[in-house]
C-alpha cells in the first residue's frame, strides 16, 4: 500500500511539470486587476506547494528523500540566499518579500517559489516526462501563435473590452510572447532534424515556421535574438549526419522565415503596405543609458547587495538623470531597466552579478559536455533574450526547467523510489513531511488571501455604483492590508464618496458624519500607503493632493500637503510635474512668489515643458510683473499645438496682457 501510494506520489509530480508546461504561457483569468502575471505566478506557486506535498509524502513513505545532485544546484540555492540577504537589507523590505503591483518578479517570494520548483524537478524529473514536457511547450506555443494571429486580423474570441486590443496574448506582452516563442523555436528545428517519420517532421516544420512567421509582425529585437540563439542552437548541436539527411527541410526552414520577414517589414520601410503590414504598437521600455545610469547609481549605494528585489522604481526616481527630461517618456515611472541583467545589478548589488556569472559559466561548460541536453536551445535563448528584456514568471519557469534538466544522463523509465525503508527508521522523513504540511498549510492561506484581495480590487474597479467600490475596496484590505496600492485607491475612493455624500441637497446630521469620517480615512488610507511604501514618491502625491483637496475643510490641511509635495520631490527630484503640483498649491494659496519659484524649477527641468511656462506666466501675472508673464505665456504658446486643451486661454491671457501693457 505505502509503495503503491509513493508511486502515484511521483506520478502525480511528473504530471505536475508536463501540465505546467503547456497551461502556465496559456493561463490567465480576467478576474483579478493583472491577468497574466499575478495568475501565472499564482498557479506556479500552488502547483509547487502541491509537489512539494507529493514529495513530501512519498518520502516519508519510503523513507527516501530522493535527493539527486545537479550541476546547476549551487547557483540555483545561490540566487535564493542573495534574494534573502538583499531583501534583509533592502530600501523597502516588504516590497521586496511580495513583489512590486502587478509585477511580482523578482521578490523573496516568488523567488523561493522557483527555487522550490527547480529541486522538485531536478529530483523527480524522468526521461518520459521530458519529452512529454518538450511537446507540451511546443503545443502550447502554437496555440499562442495561432491566437496571436487571430487577434491580429481582427477576430475578437472573447468579445471582451480587454480581449479587444491588438497587442492581446495569454502571456501578457507582445514582448513576452516573442521571447517565448523564440526560445521554443530552437526545440522545433532540432526535433526535426532528428524525427524520422515524414509526418511529424512535416509537422515540426510548419510549427517552426508559424513560431517564426509569428515574431516577423511582433518586430521585438528580443523575439529575433531569441530565435537566433535557440535555432543556431539546435542546429550546432544536432548531429553533421542529421543536417546532411534535412537537405530539403532545413533549407526551407530557413529561408521561408526571412522571406515572410522581408514581406511583413520591407513594404513599409518603403512607404507602402499589405494585409500584412498593420501598424502594430511596440512595448515602451526604458533606454538602455537612463537604465545604466539608475542600476550603477544604485550600485553605487549598495554596492553589495543592491536596493533590494523589486526597487527598482524608487531607485528610477531617485537616481534618474536630468537629460531624461528630454525624451517623450519623460512623465512615465519605470519599475524595469532595460534588461534583467541591469535589474539584478541594481536591486543585488555585486552578488546578484556574481551569481548570475557563475550560472552562465556553468551553463556553458555543461554545454560543452551535454550536448543532448534537450532543453539548451531554450536555455540559451532565455540567457541573451535577457539581454534585451527583463524576467518573466513564464521565462523564468522555462530556465529553471532547462536547468533542472541539466544532469549529463536524465533518469531512465525507472522508478526513483528504490523500495521501502523496511527496518530502517523513517523518522526524519516524516518529521520533514509534518513540517511541509504546516508551512504549506500556511502558505495557501497566505495566497488565497492575497488573491481574494485581486478579486475584489476588480470587482471595485469595474463597478460604476462609488458605495460599491468602497466597500469592495474595503473587502479587499481587510483580506490582504500589506499592498500600497490598494491603501492608496481606497484613500481616493474614500475622498470621492465623501464629495457624493456632500452634494446631495440637505445633508443630514448623519451624512455630515458619514463625511468626516470618510474625509479622516482617507487621510489614514493615503498616510498608510506611504508607511508601507515610503520612497514611492506617487504615494506621497497622492497623501499631497488629498490633503490638498481638503483645503478650506481641514485644519492644517494646507501645511501637510505642502510637506507631503516636499517629501515626493524628495524622492522624485527631477520631476517637473512634482514641481507643477507644489506650484499650483502657492498659487491657490495665494502665495504667487513662492509658486513662481516652483514654476520656474519646472520650466529649468525641462526647459520645452509648455504647462511650466505657461503657470510661470500667470504666477508672474499676478505678481504684477507683465513683462515676465507676457514673455512666459509666449514661451507657453510656442512650445503649444493650437489643438491642444488650454491653448485659446493661454492666448486669451496673453492678449490681455498685452494689451494692458500697451494701453499704458
Amino acid at each position: 500500500m505505502r509503495e503503491t501510494v509513493a508511486k502515484y506520489c511521483e506520478k502525480f509530480i511528473n504530471l505536475e511539470i508536463v501540465a505546467l508546461a503547456f497551461l502556465l504561457p496559456l493561463f490567465f483569468i480576467p478576474v483579478t486587476v493583472e491577468f497574466f502575471e499575478f495568475n501565472k505566478l499564482i498557479l506556479l506557486s500552488v502547483a509547487t506547494i502541491l509537489g512539494i506535498l507529493a514529495w513530501g509524502l512519498k518520502s516519508a513513505l519510503t523513507g527516501n528523500f530522493g535527493i539527486r545532485h545537479s550541476p546547476f544546484d549551487l547557483p540555483v540555492l545561490a540566487f535564493f540566499l542573495v534574494t534573502v540577504i538583499s531583501t534583509i537589507f533592502s530600501d523597502t523590505r516588504l516590497l521586496s518579500v511580495i513583489g512590486q503591483y502587478a509585477r511580482w518578479l523578482p521578490s523573496l517570494f516568488s523567488v523561493s517559489v522557483l527555487t522550490a520548483l527547480y529541486f522538485l524537478i531536478s529530483w523527480n524529473l524522468k526521461e518520459k516526462t521530458l519529452r512529454s514536457s518538450i511537446w507540451a511547450l511546443l503545443s502550447s506555443a502554437a496555440i499562442v501563435a495561432v491566437l496571436f494571429w487571430v487577434r491580429y486580423f481582427g477576430v475578437n474570441l472573447f468579445g471582451q473590452a480587454w480581449s479587444n486590443q491588438i497587442t492581446f496574448t495569454p502571456l501578457g506582452s507582445p514582448t513576452v510572447l516573442a521571447l517565448f516563442l523564440g526560445a521554443i523555436s530552437g526545440i522545433a528545428i532540432r526535433d526535426m532534424l532528428a524525427e524520422e517519420k515524414l509526418w511529424k517532421k512535416i509537422a515540426l516544420l510548419k510549427l517552426f515556421l508559424i513560431l517564426s512567421f509569428t515574431l516577423a509582425p511582433i518586430n521585438a529585437i528580443v523575439g529575433w535574438v531569441a530565435l537566433g540563439a535557440s535555432t543556431l542552437t539546435g542546429l550546432l548541436t544536432s548531429p553533421t549526419i542529421l543536417l546532411g539527411k534535412n537537405k530539403i527541410f532545413l533549407p526551407l526552414a530557413i529561408a521561408l522565415p526571412i522571406v515572410f520577414a522581408a514581406l511583413v517589414l520591407v513594404p513599409p520601410a518603403l512607404g507602402k503596405s499589405t494585409f500584412l503590414n498593420k501598424d502594430f504598437p511596440s512595448e515602451i521600455t526604458l533606454d538602455l543609458e537612463t537604465s545604466w545610469s539608475i542600476s550603477a547609481t544604485s550600485f553605487r549605494q549598495k554596492p553589495l547587495w543592491g536596493s533590494g528585489p523589486s526597487t527598482f522604481l524608487s531607485d528610477f526616481t531617485r537616481y534618474k538623470p536630468l537629460r531624461f527630461n528630454q525624451t517623450d517618456l519623460w512623465t512615465i515611472r519605470f519599475d524595469k531597466p532595460l534588461n534583467e541583467y541591469l535589474l539584478t545589478f541594481a536591486e543585488e548589488g555585486l552578488l546578484g552579478v556574481l551569481v548570475w556569472i557563475i550560472l552562465i559559466i556553468i551553463f556553458v561548460q555543461n554545454l560543452l559536455r551535454n550536448k543532448d541536453w534537450k532543453l539548451l536551445p531554450v536555455g540559451i535563448a532565455l540567457l541573451a533574450g535577457y539581454l534585451f528584456t527583463n524576467a518573466t514568471v513564464v521565462s523564468s519557469f522555462l530556465l529553471f526547467l532547462t536547468l533542472a534538466s541539466a544532469k549529463p544522463k536524465v533518469e531512465e523509465e525507472l522508478s526513483q523510489i528504490g523500495g521501502l525503508a523496511l527496518g530502517r527508521s523513517r523518522t526524519k522523513e516524516i518529521v520533514t513531511f509534518v513540517l511541509i504540511m504546516i508551512f504549506s498549510i500556511l502558505t495557501i492561506a497566505w495566497i488565497y488571501r492575497a488573491y481574494a484581495a485581486e478579486v475584489l480590487q476588480r470587482e471595485a474597479r469595474n463597478t460604476q455604483d462609488i458605495t460599491q467600490a468602497y466597500n469592495f475596496q474595503e473587502q479587499s484590505i481587510a483580506q490582504f492590508s500589506w499592498e500600497a496600492n490598494n491603501h492608496l485607491a481606497l484613500a481616493q475612493t474614500s475622498f470621492l464618496l465623501a464629495n457624493q455624500i456632500a452634494g446631495t441637497a440637505n445633508p443630514s446630521q448623519q451624512d455630515q458624519d458619514n463625511i468626516k469620517t470618510l474625509i479622516a480615512q482617507s487621510i489614514n488610507e493615503a498616510k498608510e500607503a506611504t508607511n508601507l511604501d515610503p520612497l514611492n514618491a506617487g504615494n506621497w502625491e497622492g497623501l499631497a493632493q488629498i490633503y490638498r483637496s481638503l483645503i478650506g475643510l481641514a485644519k492644517d490641511a494646507e501645511t501637510w500637503a505642502t510637506d507631503s509635495y516636499q517629501k515626493a520631490i524628495g524622492l522624485d527630484m527631477f520631476n517637473p510635474l512634482l514641481r507643477i503640483g507644489l506650484g499650483g498649491l502657492y498659487y491657490q494659496l495665494g502665495q504667487f512668489s513662492t509658486a513662481a519659484g516652483q514654476f520656474s524649477a519646472a520650466t529649468n527641468l525641462k526647459p520645452d515643458y509648455a504647462n511650466g511656462h505657461y503657470n510661470l506666466g500667470r504666477a508672474y501675472k499676478e505678481m504684477g510683473n507683465k513683462t515676465l508673464a507676457i514673455q512666459e505665456l509666449e514661451t507657453a504658446l510656442q512650445l503649444s499645438n493650437p489643438s491642444v486643451q488650454g491653448y485659446t486661454e493661454a492666448k486669451q491671457v496673453l492678449d490681455e496682457l498685452q494689451k494692458s501693457s500697451k494701453s499704458k
